[in-house]
C-alpha cells in the first residue's frame, strides 16, 4: 500500500468516546486518502502487548471502513504532550481527540483542551457519540476582530473534498450600531463571495442580539444545531493578539460545550 502523505492522529484510550472520535474521523480519511495513525499513551498499570492486541482489533475495523493506511502507535508519558509530540514527528495534517468537560479555570485540566491550545495541526474535538457526515454542512464563525484567511481556505478545501458540501457562514450582532452593522454585513459578504467563487455553495447571515442576551459561543452552537451542521470551525486564539499563547474564552466555550464536532485552528 502506497504511503500517504496526509496522516490524521487518532488518540485513543479506549474509552467510548475515543471510539467515537475514530469512526468521525473515517470519512475525512477516504476524501483525503490519509493514513491514520491510532496512538495510544500507556498508563502505569497497561502491558504493552494487550494495548497492542486491543489496538490490532480497531485497525482491523478502519481497514474495512475506510482501506486506509492504519499505523499504530504505543508511547509513554503524559497524554497530551505526547499526542503533540507525535503529531509533530510523523509531520500530522490533522488530529482527532475526543473531547471532555474535566477543565480547571484557565481550561488546562483537559487533554483536548491542551492538545488544541499547543498543536502544530487544526485539531477537531468530538464531544457527542452521535456521528456527523462531518463537512457536508459546515459552520464558519465571522467577526469583526477575528477574521482569518487561514480559517476561510480550510473551509473551502474541505468543501471542496466532499461534493455537495455547503458552507455557513455566520455572525451575530451585539451592538445597536449602523455603522458597524454595515461593516460587519461588508464582510460577511466578502466572504461569502469569495467562498461561491471558488466554486462552492454558500450562505450568509447575521443573528442580531438583544442586550443581556446570550453570548457569541452559545449563538454559534445553538445556530450549527439548528440547521443541522456537521462541523464547526474555529480559531483558538484572539487574531487582534497572535503571540498570545492563550485560548480566547469563545473558542474555549464552543469546544466544550458543542455536540458537533469542532475544528480548531491554531495558526493566523
Amino acid at each position: 500500500m502506497a504511503v500517504s502523505k496526509y496522516k490524521i492522529i487518532v488518540a485513543i484510550d479506549f474509552l467510548a468516546q475515543s471510539i467515537t472520535a475514530l469512526r468521525q474521523c473515517y470519512s475525512l480519511a477516504k476524501v483525503y486518502k490519509a493514513e491514520i495513525v491510532l496512538l495510544h499513551v500507556l498508563t502505569k498499570s497497561e502491558e504493552k502487548a494487550i494495548v497492542f492486541g486491543r489496538l490490532e482489533i480497531l485497525e482491523e475495523e478502519v481497514l474495512q471502513s475506510t482501506g486506509c493506511r492504519v499505523t499504530i502507535l504505543v508511547t509513554n508519558g503524559e497524554i497530551a504532550t505526547q499526542i503533540i509530540n507525535t503529531a509533530l514527528s510523523v509531520n500530522a495534517q490533522l488530529i482527532f481527540v475526543g473531547s471532555n468537560n474535566k477543565v480547571s479555570e484557565d481550561g488546562d485540566n483537559s487533554i483536548s483542551m491542551r492538545v488544541v491550545k499547543a498543536a502544530s495541526c487544526p485539531v477537531i474535538t468530538v464531544k457527542s457519540r452521535t456521528l456527523t457526515n462531518i463537512c457536508k454542512s459546515i459552520v464558519l464563525p465571522i467577526d469583526l476582530t477575528k477574521q482569518s484567511k487561514n480559517k476561510i481556505n480550510k473551509a473551502i478545501e474541505l468543501a471542496k473534498l466532499n461534493k455537495g458540501s455547503v458552507i455557513r457562514v455566520i455572525s451575530a450582532l451585539f451592538f445597536n450600531d449602523d455603522f458597524k452593522l454595515n461593516r460587519l454585513t461588508r464582510e460577511l459578504y466578502d466572504v461569502k463571495d469569495e467562498i461561491l467563487q471558488s466554486g462552492v455553495e454558500c450562505t450568509a447571515e447575521i443573528i442580531k442580539v438583544v442586550e443581556g442576551g446570550e453570548g457569541f459561543s452559545d449563538i454559534i452552537i445553538e445556530y450549527a444545531q439548528k440547521i443541522e451542521g456537521d462541523l464547526i470551525m474555529i480559531m483558538i486564539k484572539d487574531e487582534l493578539d497572535a503571540d498570545s499563547d492563550a485560548i480566547s474564552q469563545e473558542a474555549m466555550d464552543i469546544i466544550l460545550n458543542s455536540n458537533i464536532p469542532v475544528l480548531s485552528i491554531n495558526q493566523v
